[in-house]
């Protein structure tokens, strides 16, 4: 059990006060020349001795969802009036916070902060409101609260800097919201040189992944400095125990940084597999072989939270100092950092890395998103025919992005955001409501001179309106834009930031996330069925050549007869799963599907080279909810297909993987559904789709994974003669996907078990 000792708050605050007595009336700023900071009154070199300080807020890698509440501690003056003096004993000059409410006051606390010598460094983004890895966006509302943060806090000469994102890229398939991240970084310097604020740089901590840990440093770092970050926060977690400065790595990150030509430092650091945290790394990181490169660091965090990083318990208005509070500051206080005053420092880090290309190892293009500009969405609504009803459910709207984009070629083209093939239609900086719109007028103009009298319509999703000619600067905005959707728009409205990105040069076929290609409109949640029998449609029901861009030939020049020998000729090979903690024998001729778009990083998605069978890995949290493993299969299945009408589970039962520990519980069991809604298309629809699903449970690691192999009966595709479910008949597509899933079961192996989050 854990030793609490509870803290003098008053003597601290009696100490803390009569320091601000004498205190500055303002902080001396910070600020960047080269790869370092500096005082910018006295030019001495300044090291960050920093603490991540919110409470329920993601730091450590780690995701809020589904809540728009959090706290913001600079709004707190209470909380601040007793934590203060506990991180000056902490020799704490700077904190990170991860969620700034911009609507409050935080005066109180930053006038406290900077009365104690402590600079802040802010994150732009809240819980609901941020750049997503999975359907990453750089539109109005995104630009709205990050520039909104910059307005709140920017008067405070203490404010160090800000982050326009934390760890938003983790594996090499979410690499494209690079792109989104670093357009967000363009926006709010342009922003902040707009608004004649004083200098305040501009920064993005990453997460410490190493397929991709160069690749991300090089495109942050490279192109018009303009575009690039102003410093470099690195989340770090590799020293843990009794290390050393070899074995942590950290020897090797030093070499890798230093020709880095803006400042580095930790953004997060402080590993707790070892507990109590000693936090000998504290003397590497401020000793002479890492400060020549790095700037300091920040440690995880202060208050004391269920992931137990925290340095402080909180229980009411008191603050216990827990063991890792006197460790650190024990290794903190004997820190003499050797500093170079700026008058005699000479940068000699001046070249900027080379943008890494896109590839199998990365997938962010260097053409960024556009500025978003709403004055350029309010002018599009009016200028419309046809417009989305508001109101509208997410699930709703997923479904109806879906459908519209899907309908024609084209049509979703003005609104498209790729950020692997850096193409970017004019209105996808607009929100959600303002995109939709943008898609169901496009159709309904393609329409016109139809059949079609119900083509604005969607279910009553859509209503007309008399469109309005666009008139004054609305004229011209619209006019750049162009009547697709696809041009630059270069005019930026007073009041917003500079960029003008990069728009739609060519054609993008895409629906909102379940087509060709990728567009983020918004951001929604995806079942995971759904997700394979999306890509697999997109591949059925578009007519252009699209998912599978690099197949031999496109799927429909694929005969019945290839189609069947296909279908029977299966060789498998190796295959390693997120990041090869997870390998697996696979069907050859299987593409990931990440290396076409955007895939969530606890899923992995495979699809067959004719775009029909697809294999979904889903890792979720274990159902704990119910009594036994059976139900917990039943469970995940009626999650998959989100309804009973029309599914029937044919067989079901326990299995053995044989790579994986003897009391590992995995079932599996076989269903038919019905071919899904799909829109109007000449494209043969699946008469039904076989779901082959196997459940592996892990109860240590407090992990299901779910399994699903899905093969549509497509007309064609298959002998009808052959398919009788009722009578056992499974045709040649069932032999195969159990053929798929008796390989899968046979070969599975988990590698990795950190996969799971063990020691975090």
């Amino acid at each position: 059990m854990k030793a609490f000792a509870v803290a003098s708050t008053a003597l601290a605050a009696a100490t803390f006060f009569a320091a601000s007595a004498v205190a500055a009336t303002s902080a001396d700023p910070i600020v960047i020349k080269g790869s370092k900071f500096f005082y910018k009154t006295n030019g001495t070199e300044f090291f960050i001795k920093g603490i991540a300080y919110q409470q329920d807020v993601g730091g450590n890698g780690s995701t809020t969802v589904g809540s728009s509440t959090f706290t913001d501690p600079l709004a707190d003056p209470v909380g601040c009036k007793r934590d203060i003096p506990l991180l000056q004993q902490l020799s704490t000059n700077t904190i990170r916070v991860y969620a700034i409410n911009a609507s409050q006051d935080h005066s109180q606390c930053m006038q406290m902060l900077q009365d104690a010598g402590i600079y802040l460094i802010a994150d732009l983004s809240q819980p609901t409101i941020s750049i997503n890895r999975d359907t990453p966006q750089w539109n109005d509302e995104v630009y709205k609260q990050y520039t909104s943060v910059v307005d709140a806090l920017q008067n405070y000469t203490n404010v160090l800097g800000f982050f326009a994102g934390n760890e938003v890229a983790n594996s090499v398939n979410t690499t494209g919201a690079s792109a989104f991240v670093k357009a967000a970084v363009r926006d709010m310097k342009a922003y902040i040189k707009q608004q004649n604020y004083r200098a305040i740089g501009v920064g993005y901590a990453t997460a410490d992944v190493s397929d991709i840990r160069i690749q991300l440093a090089d495109y942050f770092n490279c192109g018009p400095a303009a575009d690039a970050i102003d410093f470099w926060g690195y989340n770090i977690y590799s020293w843990c125990g009794n290390s050393s400065y070899s074995l942590s790595g950290y020897e090797t990150r030093t070499e890798e940084f230093a020709n880095y030509t803006v400042p580095a430092f930790f953004a997060e650091y402080g590993c707790n597999t070892v507990e109590p945290r000693d936090f000998t790394e504290v003397a590497a990181l401020f000793g002479p072989d890492m400060t020549s490169v790095w700037s300091g660091g920040i440690v995880y965090e202060y208050f004391q939270e269920a992931n137990n990083y925290g340095l402080v318990q909180i229980n009411g208005d008191t603050a216990s100092k827990l063991p890792d509070f006197t460790a650190y500051s024990s290794q903190i206080a004997m820190v003499t950092p050797s500093a170079v005053n700026s008058a005699s420092y000479t940068a000699t880090n001046t070249v900027a890395r080379a943008c890494p290309t896109t590839g199998v190892a990365w997938e962010a293009a260097t053409a960024l998103p556009p500025t978003p500009n709403q004055q350029l969405c309010s002018c599009m609504l009016p200028a419309l025919s046809c417009i989305a009803k508001p109101n509208s459910n997410d699930t709703a709207v997923e479904s109806l992005f879906a459908e519209v984009c899907g309908l024609v070629q084209g049509v979703c083209d003005g609104i498209t955001a790729n950020g692997t093939t850096g193409v970017y239609g004019a209105y996808s900086v607009c929100n959600g409501t303002e995109q939709l719109s943008w898609a169901f007028n496009a159709y309904y103009q393609n329409q016109k001179g139809t059949q079609n009298n119900d083509a604005c319509d969607f279910n009553g999703a859509a209503t007309t309106q008399a469109a309005a000619s666009p008139t004054g600067s609305c004229s011209s905005l619209i006019s750049q834009a162009g009547s697709a959707g696809t041009g630059t728009v270069t005019s930026v409205p007073s009041g917003t930031g500079s960029g003008s990105g990069s728009s739609s040069s060519g054609k993008a076929t895409a629906t909102k996330k379940g087509a060709a290609g990728m567009v983020t409109v918004p951001s929604f949640s995806f079942g995971m069925l759904s997700l394979g029998v999306y890509v697999m449609a997109a591949a059925m029901y578009n007519p252009t050549p699209s998912v599978l861009e690099k197949a031999e030939e496109p799927r429909d020049s694929c005969s019945t007869k290839e189609r069947k020998k296909q279908s029977m000729d299966v060789h498998f090979k190796h295959t390693e799963l997120f990041g090869g903690a997870i390998v697996v024998d696979l069907p050859e001729g299987f593409r990931d599907v990440s290396t076409i778009r955007q895939v969530p990083d606890n899923q992995e998605v495979y699809l067959d080279a004719a775009g029909f069978t697809s294999i979904i890995f889903d890792i979720t949290e274990r159902v704990r909810d119910v009594a036994t493993d059976d139900e917990a299969l039943r469970f995940h299945l009626h999650d998959i297909v989100e309804s009973g009408d029309g599914v029937r589970v044919w067989r079901s039962g326990a299995v053995e993987c044989e790579k994986l520990p003897p009391s590992t519980p995995t079932l599996h069991l076989v269903a038919t559904l019905p071919s899904p809604p799909r829109p109007s298309s000449t494209a043969p629809a699946p008469t039904l789709i076989l779901l082959s699903l196997l459940l592996i449970r892990f109860a240590a690691q407090d992990s299901d994974i779910v399994v699903t192999i899905n093969v549509p009966f497509v007309p064609g595709s298959y002998d009808a003669e052959d398919v009788d479910f009722d009578k056992g008949k499974w045709g040649r597509l069932g032999e195969v996907a159990e053929k798929i899933r008796e390989r899968v079961v046979g070969s599975f192996e988990v590698r990795e078990w950190g996969l799971f989050g063990e020691g975090e």
